[in-house]
């Protein structure tokens, strides 16, 4: 990541344990990643450059 770049989070709550993935690299070295909630637990989707 460039001293430019920026982190954004998107969270999604979720209590049928629904899950989406979503993450997207930017030209400019934006990097997006989601947070999932479920009833259930917490889960984290991590995505590295």
């Amino acid at each position: 990541m460039g001293s430019t770049g920026v982190i954004e989070w998107n969270r999604v709550e979720s209590s049928n344990g629904f899950e989406q993935n979503q993450h997207r690299m930017e030209s400019n070295g934006i990097i997006e990643w989601t947070r999932m909630q479920s009833s259930n637990a917490l889960e984290w989707n991590n995505h590295r450059m």
